[in-house]
C-alpha cells in the first residue's frame, strides 16, 4: 500500500491530537457521540464556557493574543500554506471572542463581535479531524474526550446559554 502525503499527515495529526477513536468515528459518520459524563444537553453557563476559557480563551478571547510559545506549523503543510507558517504564533484576526456568550457591539457589520453561540457552528469545525487547522494547536494540551463530546453535542444542538 502507498503512503501518500495526504495519509502521512492525517496519521500525524491523529498522533499529535490523540482523538478517541470514538469521537474520530463521530466525526467522520456526521454522528454524535457523548462519553460518559458528557451532559446531554450542554448549556455555555454550566460547561462549555469552562471549556473555551481553558482552550480558546487565551488566544480567542480579549484581548486577543497569539501564543508565542505555539509550535510552528509544519512546512508545506495545507495550513502552512494557506496561513503561513507562524500563523499560530500571531493575534487571531477574526472578529469573535469565546469567552462571550452573545455577539456584541453589533451597530454594523464591521463593528460586530461574535460570540460564542455564533460560533458554535465554526467551533465544531476547528475540533474536529477533519479541520486544516485543528484547534486547539500545539503544543496546547488536547480536548478531552468529555471536553470533545461536550463542545460537539452544544453545537449540534440550539447553542443555550442557561439550563435547559
Amino acid at each position: 500500500m502507498r503512503t501518500t502525503t495526504k495519509t502521512t499527515a492525517f496519521r500525524t495529526m491523529m498522533a499529535a491530537f490523540a482523538v478517541p477513536a470514538g469521537a474520530l468515528a463521530a466525526v467522520l459518520v456526521g454522528g454524535c457521540s457523548v462519553g460518559p459524563g458528557a451532559p446531554e444537553q450542554p448549556t455555555y453557563e454550566a460547561s462549555v464556557g469552562a471549556i473555551l476559557d481553558a482552550h480558546c480563551v487565551r488566544c480567542h478571547g480579549s484581548p486577543p493574543l497569539g501564543d508565542p510559545n505555539s509550535d510552528l506549523l509544519p512546512a508545506g503543510s495545507p495550513a502552512a500554506m494557506a496561513f503561513g507558517q507562524d500563523y499560530l504564533r500571531m493575534p487571531p484576526h477574526a472578529n469573535f471572542r469565546l469567552d462571550r456568550y452573545e455577539d456584541t457591539d453589533c451597530g454594523s457589520p464591521t463593528t460586530c463581535v461574535l460570540g460564542a453561540k455564533t460560533m458554535a457552528p465554526s467551533i465544531k469545525m476547528y475540533i474536529s479531524d477533519a479541520s486544516v487547522l485543528p484547534m486547539p494547536p500545539p503544543p496546547s494540551a488536547p480536548l478531552s474526550g468529555y471536553e470533545f463530546d461536550t463542545l460537539t453535542r452544544w453545537a449540534d444542538e440550539k447553542p443555550m446559554p442557561l439550563e435547559r
